[in-house]
């Protein structure tokens, strides 16, 4: 499965990274507690030799959620890196998560040997 690491920019701009229990097991869909924080930066490396990996940052349900959802293409064998600085955007009002997706070209999760190849860093400031 896909290496999924959280980390906080402190007041310091030092980073901290998030104990792993409130980081969900890797997955293709992961949720991300945007509570006390406005931007988010995720960082993206898929070193598989054929499959892009199609990130989907979804829709939250704030006032500019109608923009609908994000998504950016991480090529095979590249590295990317994708700043949100529209939180609102993205964030469920309720829970304060942002809920980021690994798929394919189709709008499938990726299978598991090619989440495998994948690291998803998330920074949060």
């Amino acid at each position: 499965m896909a290496d999924f690491t959280a980390l906080d920019v402190n007041e310091k701009n030092l980073f901290d990274e998030v104990t792993t229990a409130s980081v969900a097991a890797a997955a293709a869909s992961q949720t991300i507690d945007m509570t006390g924080f406005k931007e988010l930066t995720l960082y993206v490396r898929n070193v598989d030799a054929a499959a892009d990996a199609y990130v989907t940052i979804n829709k939250g349900d704030g006032i500019t959620s109608g923009i609908g959802d994000r998504v950016e293409i991480c090529k095979h064998a590249y590295t990317s890196v994708i700043k949100i600085s529209d939180t609102e955007r993205h964030c469920v009002r309720s829970t304060g998560v942002i809920t980021v997706e690994l798929n394919d070209s189709a709008g499938t999760a990726l299978a598991a040997d090619i989440l495998s190849d994948i690291t998803l860093i998330a920074i949060r400031r």
